[in-house]
């Protein structure tokens, strides 16, 4: 079949996400909520959920209505958060001692407030909310053909932020490289603020190629699979000269998902060919295993691996913050200190020891900072998201990755629990672009689960 005919036949809606995927990797690179670029992009994700709810039929709530769901009580938490409450119930809720003091020694009148502590870091956080859910609610009236075509959109995109990357790390200090005014002239981050950022999107490249390589028409199988191994290694390097320490076990853990991505299928025609080690999953991980080995033995640019057993005071700083916000856990429990307010909330705790001329945008620990702002109510929705994801992978490895719904419904997996070993260590689901990413794995892990999936197009898995 003529390629071109197969995206003449993609609806609208798929170019509109198309588009909107490659507006927001351009514009959302960074977590803050003062970048200018929220001002556009943010009101076009609204307008975009706007678009997709008109056109929302009853079909798709009941497919999927557990995501929806989930996304519905992360609103409504952070929602419930900027509620006005009278005196008597704010000055009774945990952690707002200070709060009291400091309004009845300045006579401010006992008013009414909300249960955040910063309001408006509440109301930015509610607002961010919707550039992910766009994609969600476009990604739902797609067909799964066309949700399976927004993998290649995915991989121009990360093509695109990795050539920034290899030529940020060419010229380190190209301020008009960067795209952001608070990040790192001398790091490679590519369409980001941060570089562990774009190790994160480089990292989850590496299972993305692999289920490239697996789909399309039988002719092409074996070039894709030549893609896959070229584009592999082109990714670690650009993995190691990060910087990125998180990005280094990041990319060790995307060769490893291999084993479950790649399906041996070779017939007894061509297990002796020159093709037959591009089917074999277990050479796949060995060679890539070796690569990565071998390039931060060799290369002088590999910075994450020098950095692997350096100390800097920024990376000891990042695991002592993790003590005044487990103890702001406990302050401000069950109910937290309002979604967002992590900086302002934080000031009250942070010891005299770590103390410095920049201030803590996040905990470093995306399940720590849920706990403190979130309270309770918040990782009861961590929770329910965690037994989601074992549940809905179970039911993925238990069968063979014979079809394409199959194989993306391991993938979003990977990606989910990449992003959920990245969030130990930083804050990835809080990065617009990153945001999205995730809602997109989430949507391919929804794929329908059949033994005996069908599919046309560049869609079919062949085995051969």
């Amino acid at each position: 079949m003529n390629p071109i005919s197969k995206f003449e036949r993609l609806s609208p809606t798929f170019w509109v996400l198309a588009v909107y995927l490659t507006c927001v990797f351009l514009m959302g690179g960074g977590s803050r909520g003062d970048i200018a670029s929220l001002i556009l992009l943010r009101p076009i994700a609204v307008i975009l959920c706007a678009w997709a709810l008109v056109r929302f039929d009853t079909a798709a709530w009941h497919r999927w209505r557990r995501l929806l769901m989930l996304a519905g009580a992360l609103f409504a938490l952070t929602a419930f958060h900027l509620i006005p409450l009278p005196a008597a119930i704010w000055q009774a809720l945990p952690g707002r001692e200070l709060v009291i003091t400091i309004g009845r020694s300045i006579g401010s009148p006992d008013d009414v407030r909300p249960l955040s502590l910063s309001p408006l870091d509440t109301w930015n956080a509610l607002f961010s909310l919707f550039v992910p859910l766009a994609v969600l609610l476009l990604g739902i009236g797609l067909t799964e053909r066309e949700r399976h075509h927004l993998l290649f959109v995915m991989l121009a995109i990360g093509a695109l932020s990795a050539t920034m990357g290899a030529l940020q790390a060419l010229s380190p200090g190209n301020t008009a490289l960067h795209f952001y005014r608070f990040d790192n002239p001398n790091a490679s981050d590519g369409l980001f603020a941060n570089r562990n950022h774009q190790a994160l999107l480089l990292a989850c490249l590496i299972p993305m190629l692999a289920v490239f390589a697996q789909s399309g028409e039988r002719g092409r199988l074996t070039r894709r699979k030549g893609v896959m191994a070229a584009g592999i290694l082109i990714l670690i390097p650009l993995l190691l000269v990060t910087g990125s320490r998180a990005g280094l076990v990041l990319g060790v853990l995307a060769s490893l998902s291999l084993l479950l991505l790649m399906s041996r299928t070779v017939t007894k025609r061509d297990d002796h060919g020159w093709r037959s080690w591009l089917n074999d999953p277990r050479l796949l991980v060995g060679a890539a295993a070796v690569m990565l080995v071998g390039v931060i033995i060799l290369s002088r640019r590999a910075e994450a691996f020098r950095r692997l057993f350096a100390s800097s005071p920024a990376e000891e700083s990042r695991l002592q913050i993790w003590q005044p916000a487990i103890h702001a856990i406990g302050e401000f429990m069950p109910w937290g200190s309002g979604i967002g307010s992590f900086v302002s909330s934080y000031q009250v705790y942070e010891t005299y020891n770590i103390l410095s001329p920049t201030y803590r945008n996040h905990a470093h620990n995306e399940f720590l900072e849920i706990a403190m702002t979130g309270g309770l109510p918040a990782l009861l929705i961590l929770g329910v998201a965690i037994f989601g994801w074992v549940r809905v992978t179970w039911q993925w490895m238990m069968q063979p990755p014979r079809s394409p719904e199959i194989l993306y419904g391991r993938l979003g997996s990977v990606i989910v629990f990449t992003f959920a070993v990245g969030s130990i260590v930083d804050y990835p689901a809080r990065v617009p672009s990153l945001a999205c990413l995730l809602t997109l794995a989430a949507l391919w892990m929804g794929g329908r689960k059949s033994d005996h999936a069908t599919s046309t197009g560049s869609d079919t898995m062949h085995s051969r």
